[in-house]
């Protein structure tokens, strides 16, 4: 995506921290909006990775994913929040840069509050719990819950193939 903006990552930067500036006052002056809060934080982490992707502003970069990371945190322990913000919270904690902010445990307790808050049915949150327990250091795990997110999808569906691919590296980093 921030290839294709003009001027490339540093487009991309301009447009990110112009939506992280112009939500700023809107995130404090309605913390109770889920949906500003929500985009705020989406903010907040692109413009993290993109200022990470250029290099040299990492301090600049670690903040904006912290603050990002500070709002998906106060959504998801929200009372009755939904699913899919657990999910968001999960999602960032797993894929944020820069990579130092990146928690897979924490992520693993928030992609597993979403996936049971959908009774496992749900294949993005199995794909989640997947991720975290790869990233935690526990590929047979991930392993395991990837072939149930694989079980979910019909045979011919994109992203079965992708699993698949995923559930072959998950198994062989199990065997070293």
């Amino acid at each position: 995506m921030q290839e294709k903006l003009p001027g490339g990552w540093h487009g991309a930067i301009d447009c990110y921290q112009r939506a992280w500036d112009l939500l700023a006052p809107l995130r404090e002056a309605d913390r109770d909006n889920v949906m500003m809060q929500d985009m705020a934080a989406d903010a907040g982490i692109q413009l993290g990775r993109a200022l990470t992707h250029v290099g040299k502003r990492e301090e600049e970069a670690g903040r904006a994913a912290a603050q990002a990371l500070e709002i998906y945190q106060r959504l998801a322990e929200r009372e009755g929040a939904a699913s899919w913000l657990y999910s968001e919270y999960a999602d960032a904690l797993l894929h944020v840069e820069p990579s130092n902010k990146r928690n897979p445990a924490t992520a693993l307790k928030y992609a597993q509050l979403a996936s049971n808050a959908e009774q496992g049915k749900n294949f993005k949150y199995l794909e989640l719990i997947a991720e975290a327990y790869y990233q935690s250091g526990q590929p047979r795990r991930a392993a395991t819950v990837e072939q149930d997110a694989i079980g979910l999808l019909p045979p011919g569906s994109p992203d079965r193939a992708q699993s698949e691919k995923q559930l072959k590296q998950d198994r062989a980093a199990s065997s070293r």
